[in-house]
């Protein structure tokens, strides 16, 4: 899954970073180069988009987080 999530950004045009320390992990990423999406699954991938993004200064957010973790100072 994480492959062809890694291809549907490559051939976006996004840049991607991924992050592992699994050497396994980070070899299955970048083996992205052997395969391409067709137009109907780039279409299908792109339709998933809920058009809803992370807001870092949504108002609130500090509060949510401070309820739902335990912080000692």
């Amino acid at each position: 899954m994480g492959q062809i999530i890694l291809r549907w950004e490559f051939q976006e045009g996004v840049v991607a970073l991924p992050k592992s320390t699994n050497p396994a992990r980070i070899a299955s990423n970048l083996d992205i180069f052997d395969f391409e999406l067709t137009a109907d699954e780039m279409g299908s991938i792109r339709a998933m988009d809920t058009g809803v993004g992370h807001d870092p200064e949504r108002p609130g957010l500090g509060e949510m987080f401070m309820k739902a973790y335990v912080i000692e100072d």
